[in-house]
């Protein structure tokens, strides 16, 4: 779905009986391996800020400047390197969670530790996708404020990046550094514009035109309770195949939008088959737990794989 996110090199079956009382939980252990290019978080600089250490602070933003941006100067003066850092950082954290929002997802824990300096998806905790359009959709049950509900996850992140920018308090101003930070939901929106667009097949619009035609996707969807990943895929290219499977109202929205690719994809045609709602995982899980049957998954991971190559075109 185009989302910067950490990814899955290894699962290891351990034979372990797994107990864990604290939440719903699979009853096989494994062990995961995962692949991201950071695991420098934004606590990692909270941390050092709590135990005042500034010298280590400063120290530990020229690494990332140096590793993870190179179009910054990690040698410059820290007063130059922080809003430099505190922006591109921003960008990369709304570009991710406008992805989430277009993809569906829901992160199921938005702490200070689970955002990484290189803006890539992680520890989602117990995560979902939304059936349908609900901005109050939680994924955690233990959730109960729904504190990082599908709506909220830009607010999260937001106060997460403030939490970050208060690291750097000893050396550049509050004003400064609320000034940077007041970029956020403009690129948001604008990234949303552009996600929304390309996961529907539809060539990037001028931004005023993108902004309105995100929300009135959004309000359509809320409005209709149409089931979101059905949006996608019957609606991709604006096609007439979408006569049948969406409503009036969605044909009349995506009527006329110019595709980005030549040729819709065959894969649009067929049934909807990339999705990953809970109660599909269940039923994966399922036969892998009742079965020890891991045809189920195999079988979603090649769906969820044809489903990426027919939106790269």
């Amino acid at each position: 779905l185009n989302v910067p996110t950490s990814k899955t090199f290894s699962v290891v079956e351990t034979g372990e009986a797994l107990s864990r009382n604290d939440e719903p939980s699979p009853t096989r252990s494994a062990a995961l391996v995962r692949l991201s290019h950071s695991h420098i978080r934004i606590g990692s600089f909270q941390r050092l800020a709590y135990l005042e250490k500034f010298d280590e602070i400063e120290q530990l933003l020229r690494y990332v400047a140096a590793q993870y941006y190179p179009a910054i100067d990690a040698q410059a003066p820290i007063e130059a390197l922080v809003p430099s850092i505190l922006k591109d950082f921003s960008d990369a954290v709304a570009r991710m969670v406008a992805g989430w929002m277009v993809a569906g997802f829901v992160h199921g824990v938005l702490n200070t530790d689970n955002f990484n300096l290189t803006g890539e998806s992680f520890d989602y905790g117990p995560w979902r996708f939304i059936p349908v359009m609900d901005p109050n959709f939680t994924a955690a049950y233990f959730d109960q404020q729904s504190r990082y509900a599908y709506g909220r996850q830009a607010e999260a992140a937001l106060w997460a990046l403030c939490r970050f920018a208060e690291c750097f308090t000893q050396f550049v101003s509050a004003e400064i550094l609320q000034e940077t930070l007041s970029n956020f939901y403009p690129k948001l929106e604008a990234d949303m514009g552009n996600a929304l667009c390309w996961r529907l097949g539809l060539k990037t619009m001028m931004p005023e035109e993108a902004s309105q035609f995100t929300a009135n996707v959004f309000k359509l969807a809320k409005k209709e309770q149409t089931s979101f990943d059905a949006i996608f895929h019957h609606g991709f290219a604006g096609a007439e195949k979408t006569i049948g499977h969406l409503s009036e109202s969605w044909q009349s929205l995506l009527k006329g939008r110019a595709p980005r690719q030549s040729k819709r994809q065959a894969f649009f045609d067929g049934p909807m088959s990339a999705s990953l709602t809970i109660d599909e995982v269940e039923r994966v899980w399922d036969a892998i737990a009742s079965e020890d049957d891991w045809r189920p998954l195999h079988a979603k991971i090649d769906h969820i794989r044809a489903y990426g190559a027919a939106l790269r075109g």
